[in-house]
């Protein structure tokens, strides 16, 4: 299980505060899941955080445009196929059921994910925007 900590930190207050939110959400999907709570819970919960996930690659996505990041196509990339092994994954949850086995491997992929993507892409971002709105830095 990985979850959020300091050392996940870019520096860029919006975008970590939507990380933190992300692991809260996906910590929530496993724990409904895992105490037996109803399908409904968790399938609520886990479509919150499908859908948050998306809000969130928005958020990093006007970042990148309005500081004209270089790595803005690969980024993106990453962040759609993210999305498109989620909606995948979500959808065999709806047709296998709400088992706390499925909920736990899809939630320990999606941190699993957005920690490496923290560590690997959005802390070139976020040192790029602290260049790009550093006066004088080159």
């Amino acid at each position: 299980m990985v979850g959020w900590s300091d050392a996940l930190r870019t520096g860029v207050a919006e975008i970590d505060e939507q990380h933190q939110l992300l692991f809260r959400r996906a910590a929530v999907v496993r724990d409904a899941a895992l105490e037996g709570k109803g399908i409904t819970e968790v399938q609520t919960t886990l479509d919150f955080l499908l859908d948050y996930a998306a809000v969130h690659f928005e958020t990093e996505a006007r970042y990148m445009k309005v500081a004209a990041f270089p790595g803005e196509q690969v980024h993106l990339a990453e962040h759609a196929k993210l999305v498109r092994t989620l909606q995948r994954a979500a959808e065999v949850y709806r047709l296998e059921g709400a088992t706390p086995k499925l909920a736990e491997e899809l939630v320990g992929f999606f941190e699993r994910w957005l920690a490496d993507h923290i560590h690997d892409h959005d802390r070139q971002l976020a040192a790029w925007l602290a260049k790009a709105t550093t006066p004088g830095a080159d």
